[in-house]
């Protein structure tokens, strides 16, 4: 999964046009990147923006894949499940830019 500051300067204005433009971008880039796995592998690229949505193959990777296993287990909470799953992700890693965005100068003893 990756996770996109919407307001880093470099997807600032993608993500000011439209909503989810940040995410699409960057899954985009994953694709490319990756290009080589899809003669061997699946690979569905999951772009999370921080202030904002998924990318759409996310979404509905997670929805079906939610519906497979609320199939499967009997709880047609699974969905939900992954969608939260994906926010705690999200939530960490904003948890993680506050503290570092903060400076803490020296003290002398």
């Amino acid at each position: 999964m990756t996770v996109v500051c919407t307001s880093a300067v470099s997807y600032l204005n993608s993500s000011a046009r439209e909503a989810g433009a940040a995410a699409e971008f960057v899954a985009s880039r994953k694709t490319a990147k990756y290009v080589s796995l899809a003669a061997s592998h699946l690979f569905f690229p999951i772009a999370v923006e921080t202030q904002g949505p998924l990318n759409e193959e996310a979404r509905q990777l997670l929805c079906d894949l939610g519906r497979r296993i609320s199939a499967s287990c009997g709880d047609d909470r699974e969905v939900n499940f992954l969608f939260l799953s994906a926010s705690v992700v999200v939530q960490r890693l904003n948890s993680v830019l506050l503290h570092d965005s903060f400076s803490v100068e020296d003290q002398p003893d």
